[in-house]
């Protein structure tokens, strides 16, 4: 099983630490006989970023393709479909460093055409070995 997309979930601890830091640094640089209600909303928005960008890291999505299933993992479980059911692969317009977001679209258990984008990994080959996999498994089901 390969690793086709990138793996955000390490990095809700450096989103967490990062959080952290920003407040010490408020709260012991500055005189602490002075903090007021600027500091406090500045410490309560600084908290709250940290917390958002942390549940979303956590939440974040990987995805995994074998020969014959692509695999969305998330937090606790994990979705299998079937490559002969992936429709189109695109390139979106959204860029992350130099990586293009890629727009898959599938058709679920039930019936209903899905969309979900996927950031390749940088520097591995994987989602353009998955690709040449979903043509093999779209040829095969066309014949």
């Amino acid at each position: 099983m390969r690793r086709i997309s990138v793996n955000s979930r390490p990095w809700k601890y450096f989103a967490l630490a990062q959080g952290l830091c920003f407040v010490i640094l408020i709260l012991f640089l500055e005189d602490q006989h002075k903090l007021g209600w600027a500091h406090f909303f500045i410490v309560l928005l600084i908290i709250s970023v940290t917390a958002l960008a942390y549940y979303v890291l956590d939440n974040s999505r990987t995805f995994f393709c074998d020969e014959s299933f692509l695999y969305i993992k998330r937090k606790n479980k994990v979705a299998h479909i079937p490559l002969y059911r992936i429709q189109s692969i695109k390139t979106s317009l959204v860029t992350l460093g130099n990586t293009r977001f890629r727009k898959v679209k599938f058709i679920d258990d039930d019936g209903n055409e899905r969309l979900i984008e996927i950031i390749p990994a940088p520097f591995s080959e994987n989602f353009t070995w998955f690709e040449r996999q979903v043509e093999r498994a779209s040829y095969s089901r066309e014949q």
